[in-house]
């Protein structure tokens, strides 16, 4: 009874260590058939806030024989409103706004189990903003005014994630990084009667931490 409990618990220990061998090496990714991934940032959507950012990647494996991706990314967001004094409708106030990013990047990735991937690497983030303000106050005398601010920002964004392949096409991922870049902006404000203008420029550089950059859902084919 003793030699076949043995025997069979030696049975199972093999079992399982092959077993689990064979999890760690049969993945169920494949990126060298998969090679094309797109994704939505579905962070914005849990935190209450918009629009959502799109990054494809092509993933690949390089001369030195790593898993890598090359990324490209891009996000818009607008805001077109208009509002009037209820007290005097002919006073109104437009405010218009944009803001536009792109992003070109590179990752290096490595397998941590057959549904994990964790990954690295830098992004180029170029982006543009401009926003408008204007509008006309009806009183004694009569007051028109426009104020419009454009900025452009250019930064490094270095980052770190974790990749979940819930199936071989469907995955979520996190990802946290450090944002460093420059800014330049320019304002304009001009006021009619009384009659004034004023342009301001400014420029400075940022170092931004992301702990929470985005958490992605992602299709691969």
């Amino acid at each position: 009874m003793r030699k076949t409990f043995i025997i069979s618990f030696l049975i199972l220990v093999i079992s399982s260590t092959s077993f689990s061998q064979e999890m760690q090496k049969t993945t169920i990714f494949d990126y060298s058939e998969d090679k094309h991934e797109f994704s939505i940032d579905i962070s914005p959507v849990l935190l209450g806030n918009f629009p959502s950012s799109l990054l494809y990647r092509n993933n690949y494996v390089s001369k030195k024989g790593k898993n890598a991706a090359f990324r490209l990314g891009a996000n818009f967001s607008g805001n077109f409103t208009s509002q009037k004094n209820e007290e005097n409708p002919q006073s109104t106030v437009d405010l218009n706004s944009h803001q536009v990013n792109f992003l070109i990047g590179k990752e290096w990735q490595k397998n941590i189990q057959n549904r994990i991937l964790a990954y690295y690497g830098m992004d180029l983030n170029l982006g543009y903003g401009r926003s408008s303000t204007g509008g006309n106050f009806i009183n004694l005398p009569e007051t028109s005014f426009s104020t419009t601010n454009t900025t452009y920002s250019i930064s490094a964004i270095g980052f770190v994630g974790m990749k979940y392949h819930l199936s071989r096409h469907f995955s979520i991922s996190a990802e946290s990084g450090l944002n460093a870049g420059f800014n330049n902006s320019k304002s304009s404000n001009k006021t009619e009667n009384p009659n004034f203008s004023e342009n301001i420029r400014r420029s400075s550089l940022f170092v931004d931490m992301l702990p929470l950059r985005a958490i992605r859902f992602a299709f691969h084919f």
